[in-house]
């Protein structure tokens, strides 16, 4: 269940029953319970979900649990790709399996993490600067974005990125910024460029065609969704400063900072 800052109690789901919630409150004693509070989250936040673009620069205590991307999959020799987040590889590791089994067996990748000065370079001799994002602004420097190819060429209108595009949110990633969404992402239409974010986020935004800008706003007018995977159900909340959360000692959870000020906690059940 969640609290505000001065508010009381409110059932563990607000959709769910008051006699059914009552019964799980009766049955489940103060000592199963932990209560954790923005503050503590806060130092428990992976980077998942941190929204970057045009506004929202990448923050400067932003980290990550990186891992050399050629240990995990095949990335182009022509591009400077070292690292990306661990959990992003093996997710991308399993979609290119999938991929090869789909006839689809040379996918590359051929921009991972980028540091701050490798941004500016680019940008600073960019021939089309559009395409490229300031320096603090790139989602590369999160280490959660993967420009991917095929066969070393660009998968815009072909086979390969259709594939990618209707399946990579089965593995934890999202089409950042597709062509429909320019005016919310900021940026032009980059059928290569996907986004780790994780389940069940990348299903429930795919499901319900939300950029990761829309999906912040969708969840904090919600403040709580619900939402399933692979036959797992989970509850997203969304917390603000002063929030806190109470959850039974068995349920498993992941935070993470939206990079707005907010925090995204999502239980599954």
């Amino acid at each position: 269940m969640i609290s505000n800052a001065g508010d009381g109690e409110i059932p563990l789901s607000s959709e769910m029953p008051p006699t059914v919630a009552n019964k799980i409150q009766t049955k489940l004693t103060r000592a199963e319970f932990q209560v954790l509070h923005y503050e503590e989250l806060l130092l428990l936040c992976n980077e998942q979900l941190l929204l970057v673009n045009n506004e929202h620069a990448v923050p400067s205590n932003a980290s990550g649990n990186f891992a050399n991307v050629a240990d995990y999959v095949s990335a182009s020799e022509a591009f400077d790709v070292s690292t990306m987040d661990e959990n992003a590889l093996v997710a991308l590791r399993t979609m290119f399996t999938s991929a090869a089994n789909a006839g689809f067996d040379e996918f590359y990748v051929t921009q991972g993490f980028r540091t701050q000065e490798r941004q500016y370079e680019l940008y600073a001799n960019a021939a089309d600067a559009s395409f490229v994002a300031r320096p603090g602004h790139s989602e590369h420097q999160t280490g959660l974005a993967a420009d991917i190819s095929y066969r070393g060429a660009n998968i815009a209108n072909s086979q390969q990125g259709t594939w990618l595009a209707n399946n990579a949110h089965l593995y934890g990633f999202i089409l950042r910024y597709p062509a429909h969404k320019t005016e919310i992402t900021g940026f032009p239409a980059e059928p290569w460029h996907f986004r780790y974010v994780g389940q069940p986020h990348a299903n429930y935004m795919h499901q319900n065609d939300l950029a990761l800008e829309e999906y912040i706003e969708h969840l904090k007018s919600r403040g709580e969704i619900t939402a399933a995977f692979a036959g797992i159900v989970y509850e997203i909340y969304y917390f603000n400063p002063g929030d806190s959360i109470e959850l039974p000692h068995n349920n498993s959870f992941t935070s993470s900072r939206d990079n707005t000020g907010g925090i995204i906690v999502t239980v599954s059940q």
